[in-house]
């Protein structure tokens, strides 16, 4: 009966608040697109992907779901993001910041910090510690390569795709 209470509440997961959903992130996207075009400003995004969560303690009490890492994971984001960034979650398994006003070196050195974030301590899940690991990659507009939101989106969903594969590659390594 525990259990199926424990399964109730994590099924009734949110996105936490001040989260984008995919069809807001595209709308963001198309206006930071404008906004470049129009004034010449930079923009970048950057993506993430979980390459394996994995609790560190079993507990029977505790239901862990992606749903409920993706919930504590894009709450993290928001903490260390700046407030002027947009945070969204596209699919199940991404996560995006569009960061206007960033030029790809400063992207860069946000996408470090928090990749070193997710991957150099648990996320805290239900109480419970979650080793993760994340792919992430960093992306700046360009108007001649990504002419509109779509295709800004492909590209950064294409370069996420193969740094995940990269990881998991590292992964059977070592």
């Amino acid at each position: 009966r525990q259990r199926k209470k424990i399964q109730k509440e994590v099924e009734a997961l949110e996105i936490p608040e001040g989260i984008l959903d995919s069809d807001e992130l595209m709308f963001i996207l198309e206006k930071e697109i404008a906004l470049a075009n129009r004034y010449n400003a930079p923009f970048s995004a950057l993506a993430f992907s979980f390459v394996s969560a994995k609790p560190r303690v079993k507990s029977l009490d505790t239901i862990i779901t992606k749903d409920a890492i993706m919930a504590a994971a894009l709450e993290m984001l928001l903490g260390t993001i700046r407030e002027v960034d947009f945070i969204g979650q596209i699919g199940k398994n991404k996560m995006v910041a569009v960061l206007p006003m960033v030029a790809l070196p400063a992207a860069k050195s946000a996408l470090r910090r928090v990749v070193n974030l997710f991957n150099s301590k648990p996320l805290k899940v239900h109480d419970v510690p979650v080793d993760l690991r994340i792919a992430g990659v960093v992306s700046q507009y360009d108007s001649e390569h990504t002419p509109n939101a779509g295709a800004f989106a492909k590209q950064l969903s294409n370069q996420l795709m193969d740094m995940v594969a990269r990881v998991k590659n590292i992964q059977v390594l070592f």
